[in-house]
């Protein structure tokens, strides 16, 4: 069964930006949405600007947004990286398709290791395998 995401209105960011990649959409899994917008929101808002800006630049800086390469069936998951004190993290799943999709799936407080650790290869190797019901 797919899992159901809720598309996220980034027009506000686009209106004030340079350099947009307009073929991309950003979503976010409704199961964990509201944690995840509150701390994308609240706790981290400029930060998570700061992300934004970089994947709708298409800016590739792996200390803000990054592969979290730990196996083939991981291999479109990627992270929005919060910072090196809290080491706070939004795990995502990419879908490319013509138009670049993007699901804010789950967020981590706790990553202390490489993602080679198994906890967190499990984790990322299960987002992997997730699909998405876009609407």
């Amino acid at each position: 069964m797919k899992r159901v995401c809720i598309r996220l209105p980034i027009e506000a960011f686009i209106e004030n930006m340079k350099n947009v990649k307009r073929n991309i959409e950003l979503y976010v899994d409704k199961k964990n949405s509201e944690e995840i917008l509150n701390l994308c929101k609240y706790e981290e808002n400029k930060k998570f600007r700061r992300i934004l800006g970089a994947i709708l630049s298409g800016e590739n800086n792996p200390d803000l947004y990054g592969e979290e390469d730990v196996s083939s069936k991981a291999k479109y998951v990627k992270a929005m990286k919060f910072g090196k004190k809290k080491n706070l993290r939004v795990y995502c799943k990419e879908f490319k398709n013509g138009v670049m999709r993007i699901v804010l799936v789950e967020v981590y407080a706790k990553k202390t290791q490489k993602a080679s650790n198994k906890r967190i290869k499990n984790k990322l190797e299960t987002i992997g395998g997730y699909e998405y019901e876009f609407k």
